[in-house]
């Protein structure tokens, strides 16, 4: 594969949310993304050409090394594990790898790629877990994550809601099972069956050592299929190794499964196409202003032979007119030598009236005796699917699947933003949280499918009462966020009082009102995001102890 088909399937993914890199089998970075660079703080240039152990943790490096070597003997074509990257700034960064080989036409290896994604904040998670033992029971049922102790038999002592609604279980009743009891009804990620000793928490209770990111499928009692990733950490009795009890903490993934399978098939069409495919193909001579497009092209906008009328005016009027601008500005700077080639993706109108995303890239190709140009060819590829990948994608990073609301990973990243910009202003911040009173019985009472419509409703109420630069998150389980940028604390109190008083207007299935219990704080000026969620955490347990369906807000300090 030479340097331009490298950097063509690195432009592929360029928008991708995730971090993607493409290396040479030696391991040095031919091409990232920009979520890439963002990841480990280095910009492009930084990283091409340089090996990945220049940015590795030295820990992990002959580990990296190892699986390098198996790669390039072929003994796997593909693997993930966890690793720590050197961010720009010093600190570690935690990431997920999962890292492919491709091979040439002579089944030599030619290329890696690699997808990183940021687990740091899901580690620390589980080293805190485990470092606090007696804290257990508090942190399980506030986990968002599916969390399970397993004693030393297989039985079940304590689960999670979260636990029960993604294996389809009543709460109460998982904890009357043990692990036998799903050795029938799980498989491993090719589809075969998973015994019961391959299990992670059965792993963890024969050899003492943790499972990390254990990914399986199973079958619930309503019939779904589920796909699970699961990291198993031992309980040792205090101050001995004595093995007392497994915690699992495991999340479903099935919508993430589903669209790495999508991405895959994609990246192998792509392939297809880098490989020789037959490509929309455009001819433009600037002399006669005359353009012609071959049958491919026309057949991707829904045109006949000939029917697209051969001038540059044509063409501009099949861009969609938000992207007319930028696919002129493009030409222009190639045409007057500021640029090698130029390439952009644009929406293209077809016969029929829609629009379909295309990649439409070109260079000149003719020049007059006075180096003018005089003729322009190019390519035209339908990139509808990665469009539609790419926002999926970027859906499940940051927003809840449930609620259509921002997933407290990216919430946090937006609070730290609005606490940039009321430090630099001098502005006031209002931090609202919610917790839903008596959510549980909702569920035991009526079930899950009750309890996710109270959710939505709850979710759908904080949409209609948000103005346009405020912000709400599923925070965890039944609990909400609200940011209200330029909002002090009486403003969030009214704020939170009008949103108590709205709440009783949804319903539970017996008729009953909702209600919740609110903290609300604002921002002080010397603090870090977390520290604000702290102060209005306490509060908003305050209000649950002093009788729910009341607001608390922080006194003047």
């Amino acid at each position: 594969m030479n340097p331009g088909e490298v950097g063509r399937l690195a432009r592929a993914f360029e928008h991708s949310a995730a971090g993607i890199a493409l290396q040479s089998p030696a391991g040095r970075w031919l091409e990232v993304n920009p979520a890439f660079c963002a990841l480990v703080g280095y910009s492009r240039e930084e990283l091409i050409g340089n090996s990945f152990t220049a940015i590795t943790h030295a820990d992990d490096v002959q580990r990296s090394l190892e699986q390098l070597g198996r790669l390039n003997r072929k003994e796997i074509s593909s693997f993930r594990f966890d690793k720590r990257y050197l961010h720009a700034n010093g600190r570690e960064v935690w990431v997920r790898l999962d890292v492919s080989m491709v091979l040439d036409d002579q089944d030599r290896p030619e290329l890696i790629i690699t997808q990183a994604n940021d687990i740091t904040a899901s580690r620390q998670i589980r080293e805190q877990l485990a470092e606090n033992e007696a804290r257990l029971s508090s942190i399980i049922r506030s986990m968002a994550e599916g969390v399970i102790a397993i004693e030393k038999d297989g039985s079940f002592s304590v689960a999670n809601q979260r636990a029960a609604h993604i294996l389809g279980a009543v709460p109460h009743a998982l904890e009357s099972l043990s692990l036998s009891d799903f050795e029938s009804d799980c498989w491993r990620l090719d589809g075969t069956p998973m015994s019961l000793e391959e299990f992670p928490a059965s792993v963890t209770l024969a050899t003492g050592r943790p499972q990390r990111e254990v990914v399986m499928g199973m079958e619930r009692p309503d019939g779904r299929q589920v796909w699970i990733e699961i990291s198993t950490e031992p309980v040792h009795a205090e101050g001995t190794e004595e093995l007392i009890s497994v915690v699992a903490t495991f999340s479903d993934i099935t919508a993430r499964i589903s669209t790495e399978r999508a991405l895959r098939e994609s990246e192998e069409r792509l392939s297809l196409a880098v490989e020789g495919a037959k490509l929309g193909m455009w001819d433009w001579h600037l002399d006669t202003r005359e353009l012609s497009f071959n049958g491919i092209a026309e057949r991707m906008l829904g045109y006949g032979r000939n029917e697209v009328e051969s001038s540059l005016k044509s063409v501009r009027a099949l861009a969609h007119p938000d992207d007319e601008d930028r696919l002129v500005d493009e030409m222009e700077a190639h045409l007057s030598g500021a640029r090698p080639f130029f390439e952009t993706d644009v929406r293209m109108r077809r016969k029929s009236g829609g629009y379909i995303w295309t990649n439409i890239r070109g260079r000149v190709t003719e020049r007059d005796p006075h180096d003018r140009p005089l003729r322009v060819t190019g390519m035209l590829i339908d990139i509808s699917q990665r469009k539609d990948l790419e926002a999926r994608l970027n859906e499940l990073a940051t927003t809840d699947e449930l609620t259509g609301l921002l997933n407290r990973r990216h919430a946090t990243e937006v609070l730290r933003l609005e606490i940039d910009r009321a430090r630099r202003n001098g502005g006031s911040l209002g931090l609202v949280l919610l917790d839903i009173d008596h959510f549980k019985q909702v569920n035991d009472r009526f079930g899950h499918d009750a309890g996710d419509k109270v959710l939505a409703d709850v979710a759908e109420l904080l949409l209609s009462r948000l103005r346009k630069t405020d912000f709400a998150a599923r925070w965890g389980g039944e609990e909400f966020a609200i940011i209200l940028p330029a909002t002090d604390r009486e403003g969030g109190s009214t704020f939170a009082a009008e949103l108590l008083g709205r709440m009783q207007e949804i319903r539970t299935p017996d008729g009953n009102g909702v209600s919740a219990s609110f903290g609300v704080v604002d921002y002080r000026g010397d603090e870090s995001p977390s520290e604000l969620v702290k102060r209005a955490d306490r509060l908003m347990y305050k209000a649950k102890h002093e009788g729910r369906a009341r607001v608390e807000v922080e006194s003047q300090a």
